[in-house]
């Protein structure tokens, strides 16, 4: 004979502790960090600032130098002390080519701000604003709703200031972001007085602003696809860098599509796998079903600008006429006829204006 035996409460409770623990983790991990750094100290116009924006881990150089070092390295020379503020600020160049505005990051995350000026200038203001975004699929979602409804019916010569820096902080509020970070100085006196920098009308206020994208990975989105059977169906817009249709299309496809990589990845940042797009597409029309595919796509900057207008080749599989298909088909429900294409994605803003006739 069997017998069952209860979990006592003490049971029950370190049971639901172990699978709350394994399964959101993300809940009891550290903030990550990551470094911002505005270089301010080229003399003249403010257009000339610089911004790097790096993982905190990623703060190391080809030159070698180790990520604690450099991390110690930028907290001194914008600390309280200001020790080798220059020589901090040229180890951190060397992070140029590793510089991406999109952050991939969770909220709590932390923003390290170092702002490197010219030392004979006012102490620089560090604001942040977070506006929220939508994801890129739930962006998408809101315009097929809109196509369905479509379908439905100055310094003196020879002197150089030295390189001063401050450092701000600070903790993201929101999941999904536009993190804009704005820095704003005083010029100095030597700027704002009768010298030839104020002649020719320099601003007395110096203004560097960046914006970082932040939030989790993204990889899902909608597009309209357009299959194209000869190449003169497409043309170049010199313009954009990017393919698009020769003419407005007599009809399109519903693209749902997911991207290997980060949907909204910096072009310096991507891969040729990242850049892989894995797609199902449904004809946008009153009865989807009559014809769909599947693809693959691929995305990034190339010779072109792939990001904007996207090439795919695909599997389509359409529905012929119930009593074509009696006549031809191999077997009594045979009424799908497969073809190869080749064709473009774009964006699904651009199958809204074909419906309504925009150019």
């Amino acid at each position: 004979m069997s017998s069952t035996r209860c979990l006592s409460p003490a049971d029950a409770a370190l049971l639901l502790s172990l699978v709350v623990g394994a399964t959101s983790p993300a809940a009891a991990a550290d903030p990550r960090q990551r470094a911002l750094i505005v270089d301010l100290s080229t003399p003249g116009d403010s257009s000339t600032a610089a911004f790097i924006s790096v993982d905190a881990e990623e703060l190391s150089c080809s030159s070698g130098v180790p990520p604690a070092t450099l991390q110690e390295r930028l907290d001194k020379a914008c600390g309280d002390d200001q020790i080798d503020v220059g020589g901090a600020l040229e180890a951190a160049r060397c992070l140029l080519p590793k510089s991406s505005l999109r952050w991939v990051s969770r909220r709590r995350d932390v923003l390290h701000v170092y702002v490197f000026y010219p030392d004979d200038r006012v102490r620089p203001r560090i604001a942040y604003h977070e506006e929220d975004r939508q994801s890129r699929i739930a962006a998408d979602l809101a315009t097929l709703l809109k196509v369905g409804l479509a379908l439905k019916g100055g310094l003196a010569p020879g002197q150089e200031p030295g390189v001063a820096c401050r450092r701000g902080t600070y903790s993201l509020e929101r999941t999904r972001a536009n993190l804009t970070v704005t820095v704003t100085q005083a010029a100095s006196a030597r700027e704002t007085g009768t010298d030839a920098g104020a002649a020719d009308g320099m601003s007395d206020q110096h203004k560097a602003e960046v914006t970082l994208t932040t939030g989790p990975v993204e990889h899902w989105f909608l597009t309209a696809d357009v299959p194209a059977r000869r190449m003169n169906e497409l043309a170049f817009d010199a313009a954009s860098n990017a393919l698009k249709p020769a003419q407005t299309p007599a009809s399109f496809y519903i693209g749902v599509d997911y991207m290997i990589g980060d949907l909204l990845h910096d072009e310096n940042q991507s891969s040729l796998l990242g850049n892989v797009v894995l797609k199902a597409m449904v004809k946008a029309s009153k009865n989807p079903t009559e014809s769909f595919g599947v693809g693959v796509g691929l995305r990034g900057h190339y010779l072109v600008n792939l990001d904007v207008v996207s090439p795919f080749a695909a599997v389509m599989y359409t529905r012929i006429d119930a009593d074509v298909a009696a006549a031809v088909a191999a077997t009594p429900h045979d009424d799908l006829a497969r073809t190869y294409q080749f064709g473009i994605s774009l964006n699904l803003d651009q199958a809204l204006a074909w419906l309504k006739g925009e150019k």
